[in-house]
């Protein structure tokens, strides 16, 4: 039986592209999700939605201070884009109109 070098080249690579995506990506996911309990309640009290997911999700540190943009999903299938640029501010909320073609 011949032995090829493609399987473990294959593994490298996929290993090489996990961590390259872990550096990329920032903190664990939820490390920093401190955010999250602010944007329920900004959506509950500013359009009656109740958060359902989030996507999109880029968390940045900017000079110390923390960046969140996302892509908030209501219940009810609405959704909106999310940018904070600082822990003290609300978020700047837009409704997402979709549109299927």
């Amino acid at each position: 039986m011949k032995r090829t070098a493609w399987p473990i080249a294959i593994i490298l690579a996929s290993a090489l592209a996990a961590a390259l995506a872990l550096a990329l990506t920032g903190p664990a996911l939820g490390a920093r999700r401190d955010w999250e309990p602010d944007l329920k309640a900004q959506l509950i009290d500013e359009y009656d939605c109740e958060l359902e997911f989030v996507t999109g999700l880029i968390e940045r540190e900017v000079d110390g201070v923390p960046i969140v943009i996302l892509r908030a999903h209501c219940k009810d299938g609405r959704a909106f884009d999310a940018v904070r640029d600082s822990p003290e501010l609300l978020f700047d909320l837009r409704a997402c109109n979709v549109i299927a073609c």
